[in-house]
Formats: C-alpha cells, sequence, structure tokens
C-alpha cells in the first residue's frame, strides 16, 4: 500500500502533470487519510535543512542538486530577517492577485503559483513548477503565518527558515495523504484550464480564542485596514471561538462566509471550487479590533450578565480579577495562598470583589456537549479550586462579594473583564482575557523559567499595551510536573482539527520547563497587589468611578425627592 500512496504522490509533482494511471486511480478511492498519514509517517526518509544553521555537508548537499542557498534565503528571506521588512506582506499581495510568487530555487527566476493545498488549518502549501516541483508552505499562527518552509518532492527535501514552533515535518506527511487520498480531486484542480481565473478563499478558525483573537481576526483586521475585504471572494471558516465573523467584521458580507465542520471538508471545497487559499494573519492586536470583540460579547452575552456586572461594580470596590488554572504552568498550591491574599486584602479594602475567572466556553460551543467536547474534567478541577477558596473564606468569616465566572461564555467573561479594576493571573491565556481584552493593570505568576524571561509579546503585540507586573522569582519555587500534566488542555476535543504539525508540537510541551508548575510565597503576592492598587492608574480610575456613582446617586436621590414633593 506504501509503493501506491508513494506512486500516486509521486504522479501529482512530475512536470508536466500527467493524468493518474487507472490502476492508480482504482485504488486511491479506498485510502483512509489517517491510514496513508501512518504509512508516510512510518516510512518517513525526509532530510530537513534549517537555513539559520546550515553544516558544511547540508550546503554540499544542496549544491550537488543544483539548488541555491542565496535564491533559497530570497524565498523566505522576511522570514529569516523581519526587522525592516514585513514577513506577511505576501498575504496582501496574494488576496489582491490571487496568486503568490516565488524565486526559482535553481535558477532564480520569478515564478507564480495559483494552486493552493490546505494541509491543515494552519498550514498551506503552494505549488510551483519549475524545473522541477517545489512547494512554499506558510505555517506558524503565533507568527501571523509567515512563509515558513520549502519542499522539493522529487528529493524528498525540506528547507525551513528556523522557527521551531512554525512548520513541522507532520504538515507535510498530513499534505500528502490528503493529497493522495483525494488524488482525482487534485488533478482535476490542477488540471483546470480556467484556473488563471481563480477565485480566493481565506480561510481561518482555530479553536483557541487567544490565537484566533491575536493571530487570525487581527489578519482579517489587517484586510480591513488596507480595504482589501472586499478581494476577498469566500471566506472559509471552521472554527469561531469569539462570535460569528460577520459580526465581529460588519463590512463582510454574509453570503461571502460558508461554515465547514472539518480540515478534510475545507480541504475538499478549495479543490473542488478552483479557490486558491489563502491564510492570513498579523501578530499585533488593535484597539479598534478589542472593540469590535467586546461590543459583540455584550450583544451576545447571557441574560442579566450586564444588570450584574452594573450591580456588581457598583457595590464592590476594588473588584479584583482571579485567574485559576490547573494542569500545567499552574500554582500547585494556590487554594491556601489565594485564600490568604484575599483574607488579607479584605482587611484593608473592606469593598473588595473578587471575579474568580478559568475556561470559558467559546462562542461557537455549547455547555450541554461539555462531557463530548472534553471540557468537564477541566471546569470540575478549576470549579473545586474556587469552592475551596470560598469555603476557607467563610469558615474565617471573611465577607467579600465573590463571582464565580469559570464555564460562562467568552462573552460574559469578556463583559466581567471590562468591570474589574485589577488582576492577578498565571502566565497565559487567561491574562489575555483582562491585558488584551480590555488593556487593565494586574500582576501575573509563573514559574522560574518565564520569570527569567517575560514574553515580551504579552503588552508590545497590543496597541497601547500595559506590562504586567510579575510576581518576584525569588517568592517562587519550581514544582515537578509530569509529562501527561503538561498537556491538559491540549486534550479537549477542539485540538482535534488543529492539525499533525501542532499536535506533534505537545511533545515539545511534554519537556519543555515553561510548563513546569510552581508555589508561590502568598505574602508576596499580597504585597504586590496592595501596592498595585494603590497605584495612581489604578486608584486613579476607582476613584473616578466612585465619584461617577456618586454623582449617579445623587442625581437619583434628587429625581426621587422631587418625585415626593410633586405628590
Amino acid at each position: 500500500m506504501y509503493a501506491l500512496c508513494q506512486d500516486i504522490w509521486d504522479h501529482l509533482n512530475q512536470t508536466p502533470l500527467k493524468p493518474l494511471p487507472d490502476h492508480l486511480l482504482s485504488v486511491q478511492k479506498y485510502f483512509a487519510t489517517s491510514s496513508v498519514q501512518d504509512f508516510f509517517t512510518k516510512n518517513a526518509s525526509t532530510r530537513t535543512i534549517d537555513l539559520k544553521a546550515v553544516s558544511d555537508a547540508d550546503a554540499a548537499y544542496l549544491a550537488s542538486l543544483g539548488i541555491s542557498q542565496p535564491h533559497l534565503v530570497r524565498n523566505l528571506k522576511e522570514t529569516l530577517n523581519d526587522r525592516h521588512l514585513d514577513p506577511l506582506g505576501f498575504q496582501l499581495n496574494a488576496v489582491r492577485d490571487k496568486s503568490v510568487s516565488a524565486f526559482c530555487p535553481f535558477g532564480g527566476k520569478r515564478v507564480v503559483s495559483n494552486q493552493s493545498f490546505l494541509a491543515n488549518i494552519n498550514v498551506i502549501f503552494y505549488r510551483f513548477e519549475s524545473e522541477q516541483v517545489f512547494y512554499v508552505a506558510t505555517a506558524g499562527i503565533g507568527s501571523g503565518f509567515r512563509k515558513s518552509a520549502l519542499y522539493f518532492p522529487e528529493n524528498d527535501l525540506v528547507i525551513t527558515a528556523g522557527d521551531s514552533w512554525g512548520f513541522q515535518q507532520a504538515d507535510l506527511l498530513e499534505l500528502k495523504a490528503r493529497m493522495v487520498c483525494g488524488a482525482q480531486a487534485c488533478y482535476d484542480y490542477l488540471s483546470d484550464p480556467d484556473q488563471k481565473s481563480r477565485k480566493s478563499a481565506v480561510c481561518l478558525g482555530f479553536y483557541h480564542f487567544a490565537h484566533h483573537l491575536w493571530n487570525e481576526l487581527s489578519g482579517l483586521h489587517r484586510l480591513y485596514r488596507k480595504h482589501l475585504l472586499s478581494s476577498v471572494d469566500r471566506f472559509l471558516v471552521l472554527r469561531e471561538p469569539l462570535g460569528p465573523i460577520e459580526q465581529i467584521f460588519p463590512e463582510i458580507p454574509a453570503d461571502r462566509i460558508e461554515r465547514k465542520d472539518s480540515t478534510s471538508d475545507l480541504f475538499y471545497e478549495i479543490l473542488t471550487q478552483g479557490y486558491f487559499a489563502v491564510r492570513v494573519g498579523d501578530d499585533y492586536l488593535a484597539r479598534d479590533l478589542a472593540s469590535r470583540i467586546a461590543k459583540i460579547s455584550a450583544a451576545n452575552c447571557s441574560s442579566g450578565t450586564l444588570e450584574k456586572v452594573k450591580e456588581t461594580s457598583s457595590k464592590y470596590r476594588p473588584l479584583l480579577w482571579v485567574g485559576i488554572r490547573v494542569g500545567n504552568r499552574a500554582w500547585a498550591d494556590q487554594v491556601h495562598g489565594l485564600s490568604n491574599v484575599i483574607a488579607s486584602l479584605h482587611e484593608e479594602f473592606p469593598a473588595l470583589g473578587v471575579v474568580f475567572d478559568g475556561f470559558s466556553l467559546p462562542a461557537d460551543r455549547s455547555a450541554q456537549l461539555s462531557d463530548e467536547q472534553g471540557y468537564s474534567t477541566i471546569l470540575a478541577q478549576e470549579n473545586e479550586i474556587v469552592s475551596s477558596i470560598v469555603g476557607n473564606l467563610q469558615r474565617r468569616q471573611v465577607q467579600v462579594g465573590i463571582f464565580n465566572i469559570i464555564g460562562l461564555s467568552i462573552f460574559d467573561a469578556n463583559v466581567w473583564a471590562h468591570a474589574i479594576d485589577v488582576y492577578v493571573s498565571p502566565h497565559g491565556s487567561l491574562q489575555h482575557k483582562v491585558g488584551w481584552f480590555t488593556n487593565k493593570h494586574g500582576i501575573v505568576h509563573t514559574n522560574q523559567t518565564l520569570l527569567q524571561k517575560p514574553a515580551k509579546y504579552i503588552w508590545e503585540a497590543v496597541e497601547n499595551g500595559i506590562p504586567p507586573r510579575y510576581i518576584d522569582s525569588a517568592s517562587v519555587t519550581d514544582i515537578h510536573s509530569e509529562s501527561g500534566e503538561r498537556i491538559f488542555y491540549n486534550e479537549i476535543s477542539d485540538a482535534s482539527e488543529i492539525g499533525a504539525g501542532t499536535q506533534a508540537a505537545n511533545e515539545k510541551v511534554r519537556q519543555n520547563a515553561e510548563f513546569t508548575n510552581y508555589s508561590v510565597q502568598w505574602k508576596a503576592l499580597h504585597s504586590d497587589l496592595v501596592d498595585l492598587i494603590r497605584s495612581p492608574k489604578v486608584k486613579g480610575r476607582m476613584a473616578a468611578f466612585i465619584l461617577a456613582h456618586r454623582v449617579r446617586r445623587r442625581v437619583r436621590l434628587t429625581a426621587r425627592t422631587l418625585v415626593n414633593v410633586l405628590k
């Protein structure tokens, strides 16, 4: 079977392209994508060369194939060195031109392709014909889907731009499996006589709300700023964790949006409709985009949430947001530590209110299907933490306003995030709800690895971003965590459609010290929080709110007095 699969793959990558022989077509329709991918994986012999670390042996091998290193660099130049270049500019040109260009790695001439193959929601391969067929792959959601690799089928050779979290060999194996199983559809797509007039299709739909916002919706916002949304013929959408695309971008006509249930559906839609597919991305969050998300969150949140938030905000100050994380990169003794922090804060701020946040339901997923989607275990563990903290506070007779929003929708979380004064959060996507959605002040606690070199993108990736304060590393002790714990949040069903490459990256997570658990000295956190709450910016915001509340209250009292007089 592997030999048949390899023959089909070779036929689709010959130049000039020829129809597949009948004996291959007759068996191809019985292949399952997962089985074919397993065959390619078990028999993989791909050679990979990192352009940022070319050895003498690598250089000699490339020269023997007639492949020029300078021409390889030209193809990935923006990705390799983006200090003064735009590594995502090609996406704008692709939307305008409905094609993508490259330099022939052999002779250097400019070649153009409008042939796109979706390996998964994160990776698209563009097929070029020159001295031989080669592909340019765009990948890496965290960097906005840059040109990340070149692939030469004749030599089974991959040249990467060196991003360890970008293109993965598993992405290539997934592409091979999809094309082999859809060989006839691929041939028809490649031999289409009308392919010069292809329509464009922008694909999106990563399940994780933070990447969806930071890297996907930001890409659509870039198209909006460049007046290019109308140049897109179709928006093929797999997931919408922050709400319907047409609500976030009313500039997109609803009839141009087509929703699909799986990556396979996307793959075949591109082929059968003859689309030129593009992933548009960015790694910068504009305030206008955050405002759009806030607007649809207020319009789609649970019944009564707006009134509850308004009531809570008028009664409790400061209103503290507390992020709860379990499994990996988690505060191991957070029940004990947070109970003490909240009790101590209450002594200094008697009107203290606490909003506990954790996993939020994506906008396109139902609470009724939590078991099926794999959310139940996460929600149960996070809620158990909150219940234990609340129990501790009650036994100590600490009268604090408690609001648990774990398990509510992302819409509700966004509305609550706009109401809080200050936050304390573990490193990661919980912080993004208050740091990105609303740009609030707060404190981040995490392990020693992340404290030694905090990720600057957390605030630099946001327009007018506010850097969080980090807990003093002297108050943190790392705690060993099992490899299974380190992928705790990656085992939900949502992750099944993200692609083989991203799933393969989970193995890196298992060994990555960034996901180690830790312990925090709660007195240090308490001291930092008091200092932050009393800082001019936070205190000033609270004072302005309290003053406005007093004015509103006086107006209501005056109006009530006037009504009584008139009576």
